[in-house]
């Protein structure tokens, strides 16, 4: 079985932008293998708000999730992102 989701958490993410390398890394995991890189809000609001390094990677994040390199995975976006995976649906998920 492949994943078709790969969450990220706070430090991957800052760490993704920092080394600026977030599409060079992700872009290639999506297009060649058709995982897509999620976010909670939670993770979102950790990485913006971040004393010292949201000023920058804020903006570098907002992008990302506009061009679909990593999605926000919330209750509206729930079933679209986890709809055709068999896996999940025959768990009940």
């Amino acid at each position: 079985m492949r994943p078709s989701l790969l969450p990220l958490d706070a430090d991957v993410t800052l760490q993704l932008f920092i080394a600026r390398a977030a599409h060079s890394i992700l872009t290639p995991i999506r297009k060649r293998y058709g995982i897509q890189a999620i976010i909670v809000p939670e993770v979102e609001v950790e990485v913006v708000s971040h004393r010292r390094l949201g000023p920058t990677v804020g903006p570098l994040l907002g992008k990302a999730r506009t061009n679909g390199l990593i999605k926000l995975l919330d209750a509206k976006s729930y079933g679209d992102l986890l709809r055709g995976n068999s896996d999940l649906e025959a768990a009940g998920v």
